[in-house]
C-alpha cells in the first residue's frame, strides 16, 4: 500500500514532507493517512495537494461526504485542494 501511494513523489518535494503521514489525533476531521509527496510544488516551501489521491478517510458519514465534496465541483479551486506552506525553522 505504501509504495503505491509514494509512488506519485515529486522531485520538488521538501525532505520534511516526504512519506506517508498518519493523522492518529486528528478528531476534527475524518483523515487516516495522507501523503503530501504527490503535491504540485510551486516553491520549496509550498505546494498544493489534491485530497482526492493519496488521502484515506473514516469510513463513516463524515468520511464519506469529505470525500465526495471535490467531486461535486471539480473545476473549484478552493474545494478538493489544499495549500500546503512549510514554515522557515
Amino acid at each position: 500500500f505504501f509504495a503505491t501511494v509514494l509512488r506519485g513523489e515529486s522531485p520538488d518535494t521538501p525532505e520534511v514532507v516526504r512519506g506517508v503521514f498518519w493523522m492518529q489525533d486528528n478528531v476534527t476531521a475524518p483523515e487516516q493517512i495522507i501523503t503530501l509527496s504527490d503535491a504540485e510544488w510551486r516553491t520549496p516551501s509550498s505546494g498544493l495537494k489534491s485530497t482526492r489521491y493519496n488521502w484515506t478517510r473514516d469510513s463513516t458519514l463524515w468520511g464519506s461526504t469529505f470525500y465526495c465534496m471535490p467531486f461535486f465541483k471539480p473545476d473549484h479551486p478552493a474545494i478538493g485542494n489544499l495549500r500546503i506552506e512549510i514554515s522557515p525553522s
